[in-house]
């Protein structure tokens, strides 16, 4: 079954699509706010499962140096649906959403009662902001340097 031409197309498909998020694989460092506090942050992008996923991690903390988030997003292609991803963060909260490409964005969410997820890559920086409905201005805005590719 593995190496049918189905899963062969479907591989190079998931390939395909992911090479759109090439520009977060890495290990960035940051800082920035969260609902008006300031805090420094991980964000790590890594392709897995023969480049077929990419996983992110970010980890916040605040000035005392406590963890004050953390989530694990896991982005696939599914031929019918195009890039989706899978967002974990505690406690045990789980969502899925479509991810459409905006020029050189990364955005998903957005529905009516949960925040829109953006990233792009902004000089030598990823930018990272989180926008709740009804809201004119990111709540969630993180500035980010590569460490490490």
């Amino acid at each position: 079954m593995a190496d049918s031409p189905d899963w062969d197309a479907r591989e190079a498909a998931a390939r395909a699509a992911l090479s759109a998020l090439d520009f977060l694989l890495g290990s960035w460092e940051g800082e920035g706010v969260d609902h008006d506090r300031r805090l420094r942050g991980r964000f790590e992008a890594r392709a897995i499962l023969g480049g077929t996923w990419v996983e992110t991690r970010e980890q916040l903390w605040n000035a005392d140096g406590a963890l004050d988030h953390e989530d694990v997003a896991l982005y696939r292609h599914e031929p019918e649906a195009g890039l989706l991803v899978m967002h974990l963060q505690a406690p045990g909260w789980m969502s899925e959403h479509p991810v459409s490409l905006d020029e050189d964005a990364v955005v998903w969410g957005a529905s009516p009662v949960e925040p829109r997820v953006v990233m792009h890559p902004e000089d030598d920086e990823l930018v990272l902001s989180v926008w709740f409905p009804f809201q004119p201005v990111p709540a969630v805005r993180m500035v980010y340097r590569r460490v490490a590719s």
